[in-house]
């Protein structure tokens, strides 16, 4: 089955994430903190033609969280809580995403392939 989604590489984002969010990690994340995570990854896309050691500095840096902050529409205090649960949650270390989890708007596809077990009669 196909079906085809038109949205911004903002939203591509958190879309993904909604998708992925019955799987782990992700189900281990409210809401908000999915959104503070999606903004990130897109930051990451953003800046993806930035050395990755420099990109962290960038997408971390205090002027680029006043940026995505912004963009949630969330306070200093909530976000920077999101952020550190990100972190406990091993999402995210210090200053770089431990995984783009292979979201990215370049390969804008999602397979799943279930393997079903044999049914015990």
């Amino acid at each position: 089955m196909v079906i085809p989604i038109t949205l911004s590489h903002r939203d591509f984002f958190r879309m993904n994430l909604e998708i992925l969010k019955s799987f782990p990690p992700f189900s281990e994340l409210r809401s908000k903190e999915l959104d503070v995570l999606a903004e990130i990854l897109f930051y990451n896309y953003k800046y993806k033609d930035i050395d990755p050691l420099v990109r962290g500095k960038v997408i971390f840096d205090y002027s680029t969280k006043v940026e995505m902050r912004s963009n949630l529409q969330m306070d200093e205090q909530s976000f920077n809580n999101h952020l550190t649960t990100l972190r406990k949650k091993g999402i995210l270390d210090k200053r770089t995403i431990v995984s783009n989890y292979g979201i990215n708007p370049s390969t804008p596809v999602i397979t799943f392939n279930f393997k079903l077990e044999k049914e015990s009669k």
